[in-house]
C-alpha cells in the first residue's frame, strides 16, 4: 500500500469517528432513574412512579429547562428522563435537581431559652428532647435547633394502638380499632392545624429587588410562595399563635432557613438565603422544589441510555 493511499485510509476512518461523535453529542440524552425502596423488600407501586415522573417534569420545567421530560419506562419500573441535544451541556444541574427529594416543611423554633435547657441535658445527660420536639440539624453549620413536631406523639400513639389491636380478638380488637380510628383523626387535626409543606404550596416564584449597604448597591433574589386556597387561613392563624417566634424552613431534614413572626403570613411569603443570600440559580432551584412539592418516592440512578 503506498503512503498517499495510507494517508486517505486513515483520514476516511477518522472523518467517520468525528461524525459519529458529534451525531451521539447531538442526540437526546436520557436519563434512567429507579425509585428507591421504601423499607428492605418492598418496591414502590406503579402509581408512586408515574406520580414521581410528574414532579420532576414539573420541577424540570419550573426551573427553566424547557422540553426536558419525564416519563415511566415501558417496564413501568424506573423513570427516563430525556433532555434535548440544546440541553445535554445541562446534564450535571439537570440531575442535581431530579436526584433531590425535595420535602420542604415549615415548624416553629424552640425558644432560646428551651433549646439552651435541652442542648445541655443532651450533652451532660444524653437525654432525648421533650415530646413534641425533635433535633433538626443546621443546613449552614454544625450546630441543631429543636424544633415543634406536633404530629410525633400522635403518631406514636397510632402505632401503639395498633400494635395492641394486634393481639386482642372479639369485642376487644374491636374496641381497640376504634381506639385507633380516633387517633387517626386526631392526627389528621393536629396535622390540620400545625403541619405545612410544600405538598400544599400552589406557586412560588423568583423575585428581585435592589437593597443599599452603605454607597453599594445589591440584587437581592428572593423566592416568594403562596399555600394553595385551602391551606392559606390555617397557616395565617398558625403564624398569628406564634408571632416573636422563629419560623424553621426545614428542606431535606435540615434547617435552611429561621426568620422571626413579625406578625401573621397570610398564607404567603418569601425566603431568603442565609449568608449572601441565594444566586439566581439557587433561586430558580429552590422555587421548582416548593411548587412541584416532594417526589413521592427518592430516584437514584441507573443504567442511562
Amino acid at each position: 500500500m503506498n503512503r498517499r493511499l495510507a494517508t486517505s485510509i486513515a483520514l476516511t476512518v477518522f472523518l467517520a469517528a468525528a461524525v459519529s461523535v458529534c451525531a451521539a453529542d447531538d442526540a437526546d440524552r436520557v436519563l434512567v432513574y429507579a425509585p428507591a425502596s421504601w423499607a428492605p423488600g418492598m418496591a414502590a407501586s406503579s402509581d408512586d412512579v408515574k406520580a414521581t415522573a410528574a414532579v420532576v417534569a414539573k420541577r424540570c420545567a419550573h426551573a427553566g429547562f424547557e422540553g426536558v421530560t419525564a416519563d415511566v419506562a415501558k417496564d413501568g419500573k424506573s423513570v427516563e428522563v430525556r433532555l434535548p441535544k440544546a440541553l445535554v451541556a445541562s446534564e450535571a444541574a439537570v440531575r442535581h435537581l431530579v436526584e433531590r427529594r425535595g420535602d420542604v416543611t415549615f415548624r416553629v423554633r424552640a425558644s432560646e431559652k428551651m433549646e439552651d435547657e435541652y442542648r445541655d441535658k443532651r450533652l451532660n445527660e444524653g437525654a432525648p428532647p421533650p415530646e413534641g420536639y425533635a433535633w433538626v440539624p443546621d443546613a449552614e453549620s454544625s450546630l441543631q435547633a429543636l424544633v415543634e413536631t406536633p404530629e410525633a406523639p400522635v403518631e406514636a400513639k397510632i402505632r401503639k394502638l395498633a400494635a395492641a389491636a394486634d393481639t386482642k380478638s372479639g369485642a376487644e380488637k374491636d374496641a381497640a380499632e376504634d381506639a385507633v380510628e380516633a387517633a387517626t383523626v386526631e392526627l389528621w387535626t393536629v396535622c390540620g392545624e400545625s403541619v405545612f409543606t410544600n405538598s400544599q404550596i400552589a406557586s412560588s416564584t423568583v423575585q428581585r429587588s435592589m437593597s443599599s449597604w452603605g454607597a453599594q448597591r445589591f440584587m437581592r433574589v428572593v423566592v416568594r410562595f403562596e399555600f394553595a386556597e385551602a391551606r392559606r387561613a390555617a397557616f395565617e392563624k398558625f403564624t398569628a399563635a406564634r408571632i416573636g417566634r422563629q419560623l424553621c424552613v426545614v428542606v431535606e431534614g435540615k434547617v435552611h432557613v429561621s426568620p422571626v413572626i413579625n406578625a401573621a403570613i397570610p398564607g404567603a411569603g418569601e425566603l431568603r438565603a442565609p449568608g449572601t443570600g441565594y444566586t439566581e440559580g439557587e433561586a430558580q432551584e429552590m422555587a421548582a422544589i416548593l411548587e412541584s412539592g416532594p417526589l413521592p418516592c427518592r430516584l437514584v440512578p441507573a443504567k442511562d441510555k
